[in-house]
């Protein structure tokens, strides 16, 4: 069988174009290459070994319809036996034709095979087209044509330009209409290079930079709602397609287009795929986004260095091919943000967050089997918060929200009613999700001031919904700066009263000073000599280690972090929050090679901080540390957090002072692999880190925190905030540590951590929660005495 293979080429790379056609050369059966320039062509094809080389004198902008058409018919002319296409971009197994030719013997007008889409370096990507897998969609490269369906060939070439964008589509439902005779392989060996950024996006990876956008259905919709009876007919006969089955005419063109964008979408993701490793935000308007949101965002990067981030502003939802004149028609920013929403995350899925979403700990978002994840603020099933959605691309919810937004009257009910959180909660009763518990993401509620969050803990929070109402009125605004006074939180209060008319302002922010300044003299006689003694602690929460760091960072800019035994930065990591928010001057020491690796890719995006691959301790040197392999731990199936253990002692039976029952003790010891590490005195990592003495101190090293600790106070260091293990406080080793910091720190054990604050910081941050934020702490039980007096 003489088989001819035509590819146009317009301006690919020369690499790929070599690509192809070595591929072509290396069939197992023979076959001639025709290759077609499309207005741009290349000198260096002509002397190509079997290739035969033919030139346009211009570019017809149809996707290569006009190139590979002229191919086909030229080798059909010559008495080819049968026609395979194949881009410029593309290649073939070695077998693919044999595979076409060995199924076309059982009597086909055409063959079909199947592609991997595959990346530039051609590995391939975990995407399955949903409807190649039901058979209902071939692309051009698959396409292997016997002489019964020779006489279709020109309708590449006479197909009407708007229909060039889905060409391969038309094609085959024209051979399909005609009821030609199709036989598939059964085999994928065509290889595919994704240059789909949406693609890329649903497989969780950042769109390389020759990936391009998806093409607008609305050029096709467009000419589709204009043609006449008999202009439907007249395109049925060079195309072989009913318009009028593929694409039903309606009245309502924006409907078609809402279909079509739906099905395109849904088709590109796989099944199983991962939610795209890409954030969005949305921000409207000729203001600038706020120095504190950007602050935030800047967090979020730093959060997750290996994602892409976005914002979109007017210019970009404009071009949102189904939502545009809806994002026109919102009355309200917020309004805006919400339709705007639905769509960018149909169409690139993602994580969707607004502005005034605060970082904190990190979701393993690339590791969640769950298409759509939300978290809402209350525990009402029909309304749903959507300042966080996280959503594969072409999820059928969002594709039911954009359609169903697209007739729907807006401006008529308050856009938490309308277009957000009660018409979000609605769409998600008819679908599949998971649900993250409310302090996930929003650990205080809309009418409560961000102080609540100091009297909660917050070891399940991924992100802190600020509420500021960057979208609310005036009176609004007046409402919650009465509300943060009533609850006592004159920093809430202050920033709510800023955003008032400013009659109204200097009214609050005089009311402000004087609350201020009668909390400042309440504590002074508080902090009467008569009156002190150990401070009770009977929340604990508000002493939580973030919580302590954000409060130094704030008012310390120049505040130096060491942490020894950072592990990856990641797995019960108490620092990593302040880090992410705060980005510190910061030493981070670890010695595992293993755990070391992850910690710099976990904090790619720091800029302020500095990773040493060493354990610290008395001497310098070299110590060996057993340290446990994280690829046996996944084999033996341990938790998350077995990959990060290690030990100088080589024993791994107590965790974070807790002992561990003895099966998994007993798999911990199967994990552990020896490594010789580099162990420096803290004069040598002093020296070595040149930023100055820590204002933190975090340590976690196996058996030795007490060494450490005891250590860069023999050195003269004076931290304002000490974290161990909490075994120290009680177990063998537990005094000597104990005896050194009395009477200089405040010790305390709050959610697993032990600490250590030093008395006139601590003096001072209390005092703060009380006067900026009513928190009476410490000061609790002597301002209830004072009152009385």
């Amino acid at each position: 069988m003489r088989v001819a293979v035509v590819t146009p080429y317009y301006k690919e790379p020369r690499a790929w174009l070599q690509r192809c056609m070595d591929s072509v050369r290396r069939q197992s059966h023979a076959c001639v290459h025709i290759v077609v320039a499309d207005g741009h062509a290349q000198d260096w094809l002509d002397t190509e070994s079997g290739v035969r080389h033919l030139r346009l004198d211009r570019a017809h902008g149809d996707y290569g319809n006009t190139p590979r058409a002229l191919g086909a018919l030229l080798a059909a002319s010559e008495g080819f036996d049968a026609i395979a296409f194949l881009d410029g971009d593309n290649w073939y197994d070695p077998d693919h034709i044999a595979s076409c030719v060995e199924a076309a013997a059982s009597g086909a007008d055409f063959v079909t095979s199947g592609r991997h889409i595959v990346r530039e370096d051609g590995s391939v990507m975990k995407v399955n087209i949903s409807d190649e897998e039901s058979g209902s969609h071939v692309d051009t490269n698959c396409f292997f044509l016997l002489s019964g369906a020779f006489h279709t060939i020109a309708r590449w070439l006479l197909m009407p330009k708007p229909m060039a964008s889905l060409g391969d589509r038309f094609y085959f439902q024209s051979l399909r209409h005609e009821g030609l005779r199709q036989v598939r392989t059964g085999r994928r060996t065509v290889h595919y290079l994704c240059t789909w950024a949406s693609i890329f996006r649903a497989a969780g990876e950042i769109p390389p930079p020759y990936a391009k956008e998806s093409v607008s259905m609305r050029e096709l919709l467009d000419w589709r709602s204009g043609l006449l009876p008999e202009d439907l007919d007249r395109v049925r006969r060079l195309t072989g397609c009913r318009l009028e089955h593929l694409l039903p005419q309606s009245r309502n063109t924006s409907h078609d287009a809402r279909q079509a964008s739906r099905a395109e979408a849904v088709s590109c993701v796989q099944k199983d795929v991962r939610i795209p490793r890409i954030f969005h935000r949305v921000w409207f308007g000729d203001k600038p986004i706020p120095e504190e949101y950007e602050s935030w965002w800047a967090g979020w990067q730093r959060q997750y260095p290996d994602y892409e981030f976005r914002t979109w502003r007017d210019k970009d939802v404009a071009k949102l091919p189904l939502s545009a004149a809806k994002i026109a028609e919102a009355g309200t920013f917020a309004g805006k943000a919400d339709v705007a929403r639905y769509e960018i995350l149909l169409i690139h899925g993602g994580v969707y967050i607004d502005c005034d979403m605060m970082p904190f700990r990190r979701y393993p978002f690339e590791a969640e089997d769950a298409s759509l994840v939300v978290c809402n603020e209350n525990g009402d099933p029909a309304y749903c918060s959507n300042s966080f959605i996280a959503a594969v691309a072409g999820h059928e919810l969002m594709a039911e929200a954009v359609e169903a937004l697209q007739s729907k009257p807006l401006n008529r009910q308050p856009p938490n009613v309308e277009t957000g959180p009660a018409f979000f909660g609605q769409l998600l009763l008819r679908h599949p999700h998971k649900r993250l518990p409310t302090q996930a993401f929003y650990p205080y509620n809309f009418n409560e001031p961000f102080s609540s969050v100091y009297d909660r803990s917050l070891e399940a929070t991924y992100g802190i919904h600020v509420w500021a109402g960057s979208w609310v009125d005036e009176n609004h605004m007046r409402q919650k700066t009465i509300a943060a006074l009533a609850a006592g939180d004159l920093r809430d209060a202050e920033a709510h009263a800023a955003r008032c008319a400013p009659a109204l302002r200097d009214q609050f922010i005089e009311l402000v000073s004087s609350v201020r300044n009668a909390r400042s003299q309440a504590l002074k006689a508080v902090l009467h000599p008569l009156l002190q003694g150990k401070p009770k602690v009977a929340n604990k929460a508000p002493f939580e280690l973030v919580k302590v760091l954000d409060f130094l960072f704030r008012r310390q800019s120049d505040a130096v972090v060491w942490q020894v035994g950072a592990a990856d930065g990641v797995l019960a990591d108490p620092l990593r929050p302040a880090m992410i928010r705060h980005d510190p001057v910061a030493v981070l020491f670890e010695p595992n090679p293993m755990m070391f690796a992850k910690l710099e890719q976990n904090y790619a995006r720091n800029d302020n901080a500095r990773l040493v691959p060493a354990a610290v301790g008395t001497d310098t040197g070299k110590i060996v540390l057993h340290a446990v392999d994280p690829d046996l731990a996944r084999e033996k199936g341990l938790p998350d957090w077995g990959g990060g253990v290690s030990s100088f002692s080589g024993d791994c039976s107590t965790i974070g002072g807790k002992a561990l029952d003895s099966r998994l003790a007993g798999q911990i010891r199967q994990c552990l692999v020896q490594t010789e590490v580099l162990l420096l005195s803290v004069e040598d990592a002093r020296r070595l880190s040149g930023v100055g003495d820590p204002s933190v101190l975090v340590v976690d090293v196996h058996g030795m925190d007490a060494e450490v600790i005891l250590g860069c106070l023999d050195a003269g260091m004076a931290p304002s905030v000490i974290r161990f293990g909490p075994a120290w406080l009680t177990g063998n080793g537990a005094s000597p540590l104990l005896q050194r910091l009395a009477g200089d720190y405040v010790i305390l054990e709050v959610g697993g951590d032990a600490l250590a604050y030093r008395q006139e910081f601590f003096g001072l941050y209390c005092e703060t929660l009380y006067v900026d934020l009513g928190l009476p702490t410490v000061h609790a039980e002597n301002l209830a005495f004072t009152m009385r007096i």
